[in-house]
């Protein structure tokens, strides 16, 4: 169950049009939490607990919101609120609710539609509050090690919906059988003509057809280097055709295939070299 604090306006009768049990109290921190399954550091089953904090920078009914900057401003939201829902919760949620955007000075403008915008008078650029999120993000953490996760949302309705599907993930299964981050990419098979007849034929084998076995498990190798998708995969290995070729090239020859920046060639580069380096 859901429990939301009674002081926040809104969120918890949105939260009724949902299939997920609510429930409002006075909560000592967080503006809602729920427990749900997780695991230890040992990686045993473990029953969690999961706090959210809810900020608004927005136009709301026609009043403006800039409960996030004030926040960040006086210090409460890091020094105080989230300090001390790092104490209690295994997880901490920290959800911006509210429309708005850069302006091409770098500055913050809201809107409540989409389609009228305002500047906010508030001396904050938009850079200062990202950077605010940014450090929470990456530094914050609980007390059992979990980082901080800010997300965005829109308005309230969205935000009781983000909060019903956090608690299903964390409610749905046993943690250990959350995998869609371990899955290994599999292309779809295509459409080939042979004569009158039109059937689907795997797309490694039709790859394979045309540049060899060596070029397609060079793909498929690329598949599962970071920041390499499938277009990408494709293009490496017609670049390359040999796995010895694609783990000996440096940086600079991966540049050379399109698609193919700084940043990741650096980083492939560097997955398939260091056995290389170490056997040296």
């Amino acid at each position: 169950m859901i429990i939301v604090d009674s002081r926040e306006r809104g969120i918890a009768d949105e939260l009724k049009r949902f299939d997920i049990p609510s429930t409002s109290a006075l909560l000592d921190s967080g503006d809602a939490l729920f427990e749900g399954q997780g695991e230890d550091q040992d990686g045993k089953p473990k029953l969690v607990t999961v706090g959210i904090e809810r900020k608004r920078l927005g136009l709301e009914r026609g009043c403006l919101s800039t409960d996030l900057i004030s926040s960040m401003q006086d210090r409460r939201l890091s020094g105080f609120q989230l300090n001390k829902m790092a104490q209690v919760f295994d997880h901490v949620y920290l959800f911006v609710e509210g429309m708005w955007r850069a302006t091409a000075m770098g500055d913050i403008e809201v809107s409540e539609d989409g389609r009228w915008w305002r500047p906010l008078k508030q001396r904050v650029s938009h850079r200062q509050v990202m950077s605010y999120i940014t450090t929470l993000e990456l530094k914050g953490r609980t007390s059992v090690g979990n980082r901080f996760v800010v997300r965005r949302t829109l308005n309230v309705k969205e935000t009781a919906a983000q909060f019903c599907d956090l608690y299903a993930w964390f409610n749905a299964k046993p943690w250990a059988e959350h995998t869609s981050h371990q899955q290994l990419y599999a292309p779809s098979p295509v459409m080939e003509r042979t004569g009158n007849k039109v059937g689907f034929v795997d797309q490694e084998e039709v790859f394979k057809r045309e540049f060899g076995a060596p070029a397609l498990m060079c793909w498929r190798m690329a598949a599962q280097l970071p920041g390499i998708d499938s277009k990408r995969a494709i293009e490496l290995a017609k670049h390359f055709r040999t796995p010895q070729r694609m783990c000996c090239a440096g940086p600079k020859e991966w540049q050379r295939v399109f698609g193919i920046g700084p940043r990741i060639a650096e980083a492939a580069a560097r997955v398939l070299r260091e056995p290389l380096d170490k056997a040296r």
